[in-house]
């Protein structure tokens, strides 16, 4: 399982996305949520969960927003449907998550995450409108 995530960061690499930026990144959203998930519960397991969460969705959170984004050519909703649906599906992953380990404060668990990955999920989708509005100027 490491070998296909390695391989995949580093065919992000080649993206345009440095592999080095991508790890550091998710280590740093590993450690940031994970001890808010612990400071919230005070539960090592679901700061476990929540730092292993955050890593993968960190990693997985632009090439998501991306391929939605290419997907909806010339959709008015190609604004706002990447991050709908890449949040949607990100909250409704980390709530099951975090109820099947039986984490006391989902809710105060998930918000900050969710609400900072929304906000992530918009500059990214801006971004791609505006290499996508240069591209055909």
């Amino acid at each position: 399982m490491s070998g296909v995530l390695i391989k995949f960061l580093k065919q992000m690499g080649n993206n345009k996305t440095k592999y080095l930026f991508n790890i550091l990144s998710a280590f740093f959203a590993f450690l940031l949520w994970g001890s808010w998930a612990y400071f919230i519960n005070q539960n090592i397991k679901s700061a476990l969960v929540q730092g292993l969460a955050s890593f993968i969705i960190t990693i997985f959170l632009i090439k998501c927003v991306t391929k939605i984004f290419n997907f909806l050519v010339l959709s008015p909703t190609r604004f706002f449907l990447p991050t709908a649906a890449t949040i949607l599906i990100t909250t409704s992953s980390l709530t099951a998550i975090h109820f099947l380990v039986g984490t006391k404060n989902i809710f105060y668990t998930i918000a900050p995450p969710v609400s900072v990955a929304t906000i992530f999920c918009f500059f990214v989708t801006a971004k791609l409108e505006k290499i996508n509005h240069d591209k055909f100027k």
